[in-house]
């Protein structure tokens, strides 16, 4: 039985090559070897546009090559991959972004539970309504609009997901906390009164970067 030791000839992440024996709206099959087939779900074939029909990509016949993601040796079904071969969008933002850091981003699209903002190609954040302003927040349409600039903090990557939460409310506080450190050393030299500092939080090009 070619399945009885499946899992040790084909481990998770390791790359294979077929030929595509069938088409359907959900995926490709492809033989891998005699008797042993695996399937390519729609959503796995790229990771920069959304595939809606199999056959838009590949064709019965077709050499293709693909990681396996995953097998199930009792019901005899293996799951490939082909997006998988090269890194993710979120893993290489990942690489150059950790949580804390400050970006910013266009707004993208306005909701009644948050803001969605596009960070860079095919990399998009979002900011719930109770992480838009120090203050509450009714309505995120009060506050942005789409194609607004936004700066924000960066407070969770998924990448299992490829969703990155971000909190103005978060930075600003932080800010808050630094420009009261910094008025109290310098309360004495006539700089600017508290009030001035902290209105200027609202002012997104008043906040560092990193």
């Amino acid at each position: 039985d070619p399945w009885s030791d499946i899992e040790a000839r084909y481990p998770r992440g390791a790359r294979v090559k077929g030929n595509v024996t069938g088409l359907t709206k959900f995926g490709a099959f492809v033989e891998i070897e005699p008797g042993i087939e695996g399937m390519i779900h729609v959503s796995d074939f790229s990771w920069e546009q959304r595939v809606e029909q199999p056959r838009d990509v590949v064709e019965k016949g077709q050499e293709v090559e693909a990681s396996i993601l995953a097998i199930d040796r009792q019901r005899r079904r293996i799951s490939l991959g082909i997006k998988q071969l090269s890194a993710s969008p979120i893993e290489e933002y990942s690489n150059s972004h950790r949580i804390g850091d400050h970006v910013e981003g266009e707004v993208t699209n306005v909701t009644d539970f948050g803001v969605f903002v596009k960070l860079a190609d095919r990399i998009e954040g979002f900011i719930h309504v109770s992480q838009l302003e120090r203050s509450r927040v009714e309505s995120p349409s009060s506050v942005f609009k789409a194609g607004d600039t936004v700066t924000a903090e960066i407070t969770k990557i998924e990448k299992d997901s490829g969703k990155i939460s971000l909190s103005r409310r978060q930075m600003l506080k932080k800010e808050e906390k630094r420009l009261l450190k910094t008025y109290t050393k310098s309360s004495e030299s006539g700089g600017a009164s508290l009030g001035e500092l902290i209105a200027g939080l609202s002012l997104d090009d008043d906040l560092p970067k990193k």
